[in-house]
């Protein structure tokens, strides 16, 4: 749930979100540099989807009953933020949008600014003891595999897992429409108001 101050942001119609439909393509299409952000684009995507599916094995169902410490969330303590965050990014590198890129990267520094810290101070109050030593040794968004750990067999959550089949169904869009938008864009028709850069 997005915290009281990143809300208005997420539901105001911005320009960087829709500059890129009306602007030139930054990148001219079947370049090098078109391939380039073609490869960010799908990397940060399935690596972004994959991060999902797998923290929500880990954590499906148990978020308020247990610390969850194994698997992805002994890599940092929030991989399900990491990896929509990666997706969203990987939109803007799909239009090769570096204003949409920047903008994304700004709506999540100022989600990890506010809400993470929120519920952070929740799951300390939840689990007094076991956080504080979670914290001080699981990076927050940052992964590091030096405290890589998980046990043999886990306990999967079903319904979790149906639920981020849902999720993920929407986040499937993300390549076709930028796909659709990159192609429109590159026709003689459609409006280019605004520079390439966008």
């Amino acid at each position: 749930m997005a915290s009281r101050a990143i809300r208005p942001v997420l539901q105001t119609r911005t320009p960087a979100l829709e500059a890129p439909l009306v602007s030139a393509p930054a990148v001219p299409r079947g370049t090098a540099l078109d391939l380039a952000c073609g490869v960010t684009a799908w990397t940060l995507f399935l690596a972004g989807a994959a991060l999902r599916f797998w923290a929500t094995m880990y954590i499906g169902g148990r978020k308020r009953d247990v610390i969850v410490s194994e698997g992805p969330y002994s890599l940092c303590r929030h991989p399900l933020y990491l990896a929509s965050f990666a997706m969203t990014l990987s939109a803007g590198a799909f239009l090769a949008s570096p204003v949409l890129v920047a903008a994304a990267a700004i709506v999540a520094t100022i989600y990890l600014l506010t809400t993470v810290p929120q519920e952070e101070a929740v799951l300390a109050r939840q689990h007094p003891r076991g956080w504080a030593e979670y914290a001080r040794q699981v990076p927050r968004v940052v992964p590091r595999s030096s405290g890589w750990r998980t046990p043999a067999r886990i306990t999967v959550d079903v319904r979790s897992l149906r639920d981020e089949a849902a999720r993920a169904s929407r986040w499937v869009l993300v390549p076709l429409l930028a796909e659709i938008v990159s192609h429109l864009r590159m026709q003689p028709w459609w409006p280019h108001l605004l520079s390439a850069v966008w």
